[in-house]
Order: C-alpha cells, then sequence, then structure tokens
C-alpha cells in the first residue's frame, strides 16, 4: 500500500496513537511515552517534518503538532523555538545539498525552454545552435506538443552536438540517483529470507538487467540456447524439430 512509506507510516502511527494506547492498556502492557508530553510533541514534528520531505515541500504545515495542542489544551507548554531552530538546521543542510545546482541554473533555464531569449546569456558554444533552434519551425512545434522536455533533446539532429553534449552532462546529474534508488530496491526485493541460496553471481546478474535502461531480451536466440532432453540425448530446440 502507498501510505507504506516512511512518511505516510509515521503519519498513521500517529493518527492511531489513541487506539494503541488503549490496546496497549488491555494487553497489561506499559508504553511510558504515551503520557510524556514531550516525547508526544517531538514525534508530531517528526511526523510533519518526515511527510513534507515526502511531497519535496519544505513548508511546515502543522497539522499533527495542531492536532495534539488542541487535544492536550492548557496541560501542555508548547514552545515552537526547539523546532524552529532544528527547521533552520534543515534548510541549512538543504542549501549545501541544492548548491551545485545552483552554479547550473542557467543551463537548466536553456534546457527547460530552449525558445525563450537565453542566447546572450548562453555560453558561447551553444549560442549558435539555439539561435539555429528558435529559427527551425518544425522543432519549435515539435516542443510544444512534447510532453516529456528530455525525449525532444534525445530526438534532437546530429546538427545540434553541442546541445546535445550539454543535455546529456545535465541530464546525468539526474539519473544516476534514480538508478541507486532502484538499485537497493531491487537488492531487497531479490535478496529475502525466502531466497537463502541465491548467488552474488546471480544477483549481480538480475541488478543488471533490473537497472538497465532500455535492454530488450533476443527470445528467439535464448529460445534456440534452451537445451532439451530428446530420446536420452541434449538437444536444442531447433535440432529436436529436425528430429521430430
Amino acid at each position: 500500500m502507498r501510505w507504506l512509506s516512511r512518511g505516510s507510516t509515521l503519519k498513521r502511527f500517529f493518527e492511531l496513537k489513541t487506539e494503541m494506547k488503549r490496546f496497549m492498556e488491555e494487553i497489561k502492557m506499559s508504553v511510558p511515552q504515551s503520557e510524556d508530553h514531550k516525547w508526544m510533541t517531538d514525534l508530531a514534528f517528526l511526523v510533519d517534518v518526515k511527510q513534507e520531505l515526502n511531497i519535496l515541500n519544505l513548508k511546515l504545515q502543522g497539522p499533527a503538532c495542531k492536532s495534539l495542542v488542541e487535544e492536550l489544551g492548557s496541560d501542555i507548554q508548547f514552545s515552537g523555538s526547539e523546532y524552529t531552530t532544528k527547521l533552520d538546521l534543515l534548510l541549512q543542510e538543504f542549501d549545501q545539498w541544492f548548491a551545485d545546482f545552483r552554479k547550473h541554473k542557467e543551463s537548466f533555464d536553456i534546457f527547460a525552454n530552449p525558445f525563450y531569449d537565453y542566447v546572450e546569456t548562453a555560453p558561447c558554444d551553444l549560442q549558435v545552435e539555439l539561435i539555429d533552434m528558435q529559427c527551425n519551425t518544425s522543432l519549435k512545434t515539435k516542443f510544444r506538443k512534447t510532453e516529456d522536455v528530455t525525449e525532444f533533446f534525445r530526438q534532437l539532429p546530429p546538427s545540434f552536438p553541442n546541445l546535445c553534449k550539454t543535455f546529456r552532462k545535465i541530464m546525468s546529474l539526474f539519473g544516476s540517483t534514480y538508478i541507486c534508488e532502484k538499485l537497493f530496491s531491487t537488492m531487497n526485493i531479490n535478496k529475502s529470507k525466502y531466497r537463502t541460496q541465491l548467488s552474488d553471481a546471480y544477483l549481480a546478474a538480475i541488478q543488471k538487467v533490473s537497472t538497465a535502461q532500455s535492454l530488450r531480451p533476443n527470445i528467439n536466440k535464448l529460445t534456440e540456447l534452451k537445451c532439451c532432453q530428446v530420446f536420452g540425448k541434449h538437444q536444442t530446440l531447433s535440432g529436436r524439430r529436425r528430429i521430430v
């Protein structure tokens, strides 16, 4: 289910805090954290931050914190200064993570809309090609109709070598992250307790196939190489057809 991501799981846990507390009381298990207002406030803060990170939004909407304060009323002294400091540190980390992207902002703008007036600010090796592209009515129409900018540049004619080269460099900044995440997800799926006999070589082969972007199996060749038992001897499928 979609809510099983980390942020959604925390949100689900927080929403069921009353039911979980009641259940723990029924089975006579003590959970002192449920009575600790400071601990519950920290949990509410964590829920909100994780939710916002999951949707790539740095604004803390705060529904969980708000509901907690409304529930506890005047029994809790809530101070936001501690969480403000933590959010400031989080913003500083984001600034560091995305510092490199600011250096390439002009290039990003060019490829987001190559038909906008970016010629004067573009690198010298791209200016002529940008002018040629903007004067090409066919490419302009194609760009307007396309829903995927990356696909537009992948199909760009060879007469724009510098634009194609720069585009590939920019795309390499993003594609590697996706491939790494996909790689670890695939490994976790395959390397489980139900597949304890999985060898390292076989796992590596699975990883290569799973992360390949444009790999197409040659079914005919695989079929020809498949061995079958025919009259007590191993023959290829093509050989079996000849015998039959």
